[in-house]
């Protein structure tokens, strides 16, 4: 068996228990690969990305059943320091299958590794993402840094509202991120008056997911909004950035640029 073993420091376990609760109500697995998570929620809406290499080194290892082992995994959050030990079988068949722990001075909860082929939320490389969202820095449309109240205030109308997308709104020369009920009978405008790059089409609009929005996190929220470089598309790919603790955090949603019927 090929060992690793790793101590979490009480705040940078919280951390890292931290960015699991981030993803626990949106996919149903997390598959760690050299301390970084770059994977799709269930919905396929947007990518998320959580470097814990700072914190977790080189570890990789997957949980499926997120929501079940983050609750188990929680109850160490309260020790002064954790042990991550990891063993991967050089030959399974001799050596049988591989396993993870974690534990205190106290107590241990062990889990089996995974069968990879039944993974939802898969490890995603970085030359995947670059195939799948592929955008310039000079093809900016607007750029925004979102304060933690203006982050609050869409995760709070947005979980009310009961909607999955909130709007950005184009008006010329400046964009403005709004929501509404489905019925349209409830709306609400967060932020005015955002510059853009070009002029974008008078009275057009791109719906985006809210998830990336609403997640827990430590400074503000940096949203961006690329043009792709195929210039007949009218899709875009929105990066938001932002850390927790030591991790840095990134997440990437496409959508399309529409005009008001």
């Amino acid at each position: 068996m090929k060992e690793l073993r790793l101590e979490l420091n009480k705040a940078n376990y919280n951390d890292f228990i931290r960015c699991l609760n981030n993803l626990k109500e949106i996919c149903n697995d997390v598959q760690i690969d050299n301390g970084i998570i770059r994977q799709r929620n269930n919905e396929n809406t947007a990518i998320f990305e959580f470097d814990m290499s700072a914190i977790l080194s080189d570890v990789s290892l997957t949980l499926t059943d997120l929501k079940q082992k983050l609750d188990l995994l929680k109850t160490f959050q309260d020790t002064q320091d954790v042990q991550i030990y990891i063993a991967t079988p050089e030959d399974e068949e001799t050596e049988g299958p591989g396993f993870f722990e974690f534990s205190d001075s106290f107590s241990s909860i062990r889990f089996m590794t995974p069968n990879m082929k039944y993974i939802d939320n898969k490890f995603i490389t970085l030359e995947e993402l670059t195939s799948i969202s592929s955008f310039d820095e000079n093809d900016l449309i607007l750029e925004r840094e979102l304060s933690n109240i203006i982050t609050n205030r869409i995760r709070v109308v947005s979980t009310n509202f009961n909607v999955k997308s909130i709007r950005i709104d184009f008006h010329g020369e400046t964009a403005s991120i709004t929501a509404a009920t489905q019925a349209k009978s409830e709306s609400a405008k967060f932020i005015n008056d955002i510059p853009i790059n070009e002029v974008v089409i008078q009275d057009s609009f791109s719906n985006i997911p809210v998830v990336p929005f609403c997640i827990d996190k430590d400074t503000p929220l940096e949203f961006r909004m690329f043009k792709e470089k195929d210039a007949s598309s009218n899709t875009v790919t929105n990066k938001i950035s932002t850390t927790l603790g030591q991790v840095d955090i990134k997440i990437f949603s496409r959508s399309s640029i529409l005009t008001e019927e």
